[in-house]
């Protein structure tokens, strides 16, 4: 019992450190996403099944490590997919917008095994994704 216990602890640990280092290299970058990845809206798609508390798992981690001031949702969004990526894990990363109160607003997000994750607001589903403004792949 206790053993579990402390290596989930080391496992939630890690996963933080991986997170923490993935979004200082997300912030100096100037948060570069690798439009090469891109097709259709969508960075960074795979049609293997996702288990979903590995995904929440990392999420939290994540989270954690975006609790810095000046944190953007397009960093968290970036670190997550790029997590979700290296594990193997299908996830799309989306980028939206949404006009409230006559305010235009954009939002970034990934999506993993059907769920949502990134901190949508309760309305997130009100954000459209900027599926046609992503410039296809050129032919090769």
């Amino acid at each position: 019992m206790i053993g579990k216990r402390l290596r989930r602890i080391a496992r939630v640990a890690a996963l933080r450190a991986e997170a923490i280092v993935a979004l200082g290299r997300v912030r100096r970058r100037g948060r570069s996403i690798r439009y090469d990845k891109a097709a259709t809206g969508v960075i960074g798609t795979r049609d293997a099944g996702a288990d979903a508390a590995a995904v929440d798992e990392l999420a939290a981690a994540v989270a954690f490590a975006a609790r810095r001031p000046g944190t953007t949702c397009v960093d968290r969004a970036t670190v997550l997919w790029g997590m979700l990526d290296r594990r193997g894990l299908p996830a799309r990363m989306r980028i939206g917008y949404r006009y409230a109160a006559g305010v235009f607003e954009a939002h970034a997000w990934v999506e993993c095994g059907g769920h949502t994750f990134g901190e949508v607001p309760a309305d997130g589903r009100s954000y459209r994704p900027f599926d046609d403004a992503v410039v296809p792949r050129p032919a090769k």
